[in-house]
C-alpha cells in the first residue's frame, strides 16, 4: 500500500468520526432531557426541539403522579397537560376538589392518556367534587380513555362523575368535558347534584352495565337542593350500554309552568331544575 492511499484512508476515517460525533451528541442530550424530565416532580418529559429544557408535558408513570397532577392542576387553578404516552392503573378513587370560587380555567388536558381501573367493584375512578363556599367554575377536562374494567373483573362505579351534593354553595358550573371516551364500567359519566351550565361534547359510554351517563339531583325539597340542569349535550355517542344510553334520574325535561311569573326566584328554581339541553345525542 502507498503512503498516499495510507493518507487517503486515514483522512477518511477522521472524516467519519467527525460526521458521526454530532449524531452521538444529539441523542445524548435527547437522553439527558428525558432523564431529567422523568426526575421532576411532575414527570416532564425533555422533547425534540424544546432548547435542553424540559417540556409542559406531564408523563404520568404511575396512579401516584397521575393523581397528583389532577390535584395539583385543581389547587393551583391551571390545566396540566399530560403526555400521550401516559397510561396508569388506578386502584383507588382519585379525589379532586374543585377549588373554591374558581372563575378561569382548570382542570386536565389528557392528550389522549389511558387510564385503567384495578380498583374494588362499586369504587369510581375520577371525581371531581364541589368545596362549601362560592361555587366553582371553569372546570375543563378533555382527551381522556377511561376503562372501568368491566370485562376483566369487577366494574368500577362511574369512570367520571362531577359531584356537588351541598346545592349552589358547592357547585360546579360553566364546565367542559371533551372528547372524553369511556367503557366497561357501572356508568360511564354522572352528574350529581349542583353541576350545571356545562357543555359535554363528543362524550362516548360503550359496554358499561348500567347508562353511559348519568345525571341525579340531589337533596331535593331541602333548603341545600342540589339541581343538574342546563347541560348541553354536543354529539354524545353513548351506545352498547346494558342500562340507558343517557339516564335522567328525576332531572325533568319539561319547562316552567305557564303560571309562575317568569322572573320570580319560584321560575328560576323550576328553570335550573327542568333544563337539559340535549342538542345531537346517539342514545340506546
Amino acid at each position: 500500500m502507498t503512503k498516499l492511499q495510507t493518507a487517503r484512508r486515514a483522512i477518511l476515517a477522521v472524516a467519519a468520526v467527525l460526521a458521526a460525533a454530532p449524531l452521538r451528541s444529539a441523542r445524548a442530550k435527547r437522553q439527558v432531557r428525558e432523564d431529567q424530565g422523568r426526575t421532576g416532580s411532575r414527570r416532564q418529559v425533555g422533547l425534540p426541539g424544546s432548547g435542553g429544557g424540559a417540556s409542559s408535558f406531564i408523563w404520568a408513570r404511575n396512579e401516584t403522579e397521575f393523581a397528583q397532577a389532577l390535584q395539583d392542576g385543581a389547587a393551583e387553578r391551571f390545566v396540566p397537560m399530560f403526555d400521550s404516552r401516559t397510561a396508569v392503573t388506578l386502584t383507588k378513587t382519585i379525589n379532586v376538589a374543585a377549588p373554591d370560587g374558581a372563575s378561569m380555567t382548570w382542570g386536565a388536558n389528557g392528550n389522549h392518556a389511558k387510564v385503567q381501573w384495578a380498583g374494588p367493584g362499586g369504587g369510581d375512578m375520577i371525581v371531581f367534587h364541589g368545596t362549601k363556599g362560592n361555587g366553582s367554575r371553569c372546570l375543563y377536562f378533555e382527551k381522556f380513555n377511561l376503562n372501568g374494567n368491566g370485562y376483566a373483573g369487577a366494574p368500577c362505579g362511574s369512570c367520571l362523575k362531577l359531584s356537588a351534593p351541598d346545592g349552589d354553595p358547592g357547585s360546579i358550573y360553566k364546565f367542559t368535558l371533551r372528547d372524553i371516551y369511556t367503557a366497561s364500567g357501572t356508568r360511564g359519566i354522572s352528574l350529581e347534584g349542583a353541576v350545571f351550565e356545562g357543555m359535554c361534547e363528543n362524550v362516548h359510554g360503550e359496554n358499561h352495565r348500567e347508562h353511559g351517563f348519568y345525571a341525579k339531583n340531589t337533596n331535593v325539597g331541602q333548603q341545600n337542593r342540589g339541581i343538574v340542569s342546563n347541560i348541553m349535550m354536543v354529539h354524545p355517542n353513548m351506545s352498547r350500554n346494558l342500562g340507558a344510553g343517557i339516564y335522567l334520574d328525576g332531572v325533568s325535561l319539561s319547562p316552567p309552568t305557564a303560571s309562575v311569573p317568569p322572573h320570580s326566584a319560584t321560575a328560576r328554581t323550576r328553570a335550573r331544575a327542568c333544563s337539559w339541553c340535549p342538542t345531537t345525542a346517539m342514545a340506546r
